[in-house]
């Protein structure tokens, strides 16, 4: 039971992180930045596996061999699929720039520059997103594993 409470300390945390983003309008920044919205698959994989390992943890405080390899698979696909975000946020960005601009014309530019924001919005979004997330799945393992 000792593991499980400090998972439960730990996700509490997490959560409450959660609410401070979206409360202070990082979530509706990333909505609008991430046209892909990987950030938000990368987050929904890591609710159902954080809630994978608590469930296990209150239901006997041993979590299988099995789980745990599947958590580390999640936090270093979450780091992967951050990647993926960043490559398609730079093409956006690179393609929309080069292929809608127009030196002359000023409407053309700015056009290509919100595209381009948008693109690299994309990009750091996703990678923040599935680096912070594969971190916070280490983080419970590590509290699981480090007594055993």
């Amino acid at each position: 039971m000792k593991h499980f409470i400090q998972w439960l300390v730990i996700f509490s945390l997490i959560i409450l992180g959660l609410f401070v983003m979206t409360y202070s309008g990082i979530v509706a920044r990333i909505n609008e930045a991430d046209f892909t919205k990987i950030s938000f698959v990368i987050i929904a994989l890591f609710l159902l596996q954080s809630f994978r390992i608590g469930i296990d943890l209150f239901r006997g405080g041993i979590i299988e061999e099995k789980l745990i390899n599947s958590a580390y698979f999640f936090a270093e696909s979450f780091t992967k699929l951050g990647f993926i975000g960043t490559i398609a946020g730079f093409i956006y960005a690179l393609y929309h720039t080069f292929t809608g601009i127009n030196i002359a014309d000023m409407a053309s530019t700015q056009t290509a520059l919100i595209a381009m924001a948008t693109g690299i919005g994309t990009a750091l979004y996703t990678t923040i997103t599935g680096l912070v997330c594969s971190l916070l799945i280490r983080i419970q393992l590590y509290n699981y594993e480090k007594d055993r």
